[in-house]
């Protein structure tokens, strides 16, 4: 069984041709819902069962589209190094913590060669979600 984790295959009707398979496995969805607001959830259970058009419309109209947009890609792209894709285990970390899920005693990632999240990012993440409407303005 094959997964992805760009949207993109699945609103193209991958699921549907049976090229993928219904699962978001080490994702960070966690970091794009809170138990409150379940956007993604709601999101993704419109793609498994097929109605394509209406997740769409819905990640339009909640914000999730814009999110990703407005997250930029603190989550995947280490300034020091832009032509490198990485997981920037500080960005999630920081992320977390503005949703107020625990990240431990230490707030940066502990993964070499990551350097600590500048502010300029948390600001950008910070804002991103307040836009989403997952923390108060």
């Amino acid at each position: 069984m094959i997964w992805e984790c760009d949207t993109t295959v699945y609103r193209a009707g991958w699921l549907r041709a049976g090229v993928v398979g219904p699962a978001q496995l080490g994702t960070t969805g966690y970091l794009y819902e809170t138990p409150q607001r379940r956007t993604l959830t709601q999101y993704w259970e419109m793609i498994w069962n097929d109605k394509l058009t209406d997740a769409m419309d819905y990640a339009l109209e909640s914000g999730l589209d814009q999110f990703g947009v407005d997250i930029a890609s603190w989550f995947t792209r280490y300034p020091g190094r832009p032509e490198y894709f990485t997981h920037w285990g500080g960005a999630f970390k920081y992320a977390a913590s503005v949703l107020g899920l625990p990240i431990g005693d230490y707030p940066h990632s502990r993964r070499p060669p990551q350097a600590e999240l500048p502010p300029a990012a948390q600001e950008q993440i910070r804002a991103a979600y307040r836009r989403l409407g997952l923390i108060e303005q």
